[in-house]
């Protein structure tokens, strides 16, 4: 199974055009075949990111189509997950 992590830079530049990764986040998304794996945490950055946007509401879109894909798992925050990457962050 391929699988990815998908973390806020990525989510970031593929919502925004000005960014200067979104070609390539666009590019990666239009060509990769896989799982994409993400956190409650991700996307409560990327919302806080676009917090005072234009397309505050463009990006509500975008986020609830994520968490409507199949192909995209979005781990629940919690302490425990928490905790466990951050040993492994120490580490």
């Amino acid at each position: 199974m391929n699988a990815v992590f998908a973390d806020t830079v990525f989510f970031v530049a593929a919502a925004n055009q000005r960014d200067s990764l979104h070609s390539k986040a666009m590019q990666f998304s239009s060509e990769f075949r896989g799982r994409m794996i993400t956190s409650q945490w991700v996307l409560v950055e990327v919302a806080n990111f676009f917090a005072k946007s234009r397309n505050r509401d463009g990006l509500s879109e975008f986020i609830d189509g994520l968490l409507a894909d199949p192909q995209v798992e979005c781990v629940a925050a919690s302490a425990d997950w928490f905790g466990r990457g951050w040993r492994l962050y120490r580490n």
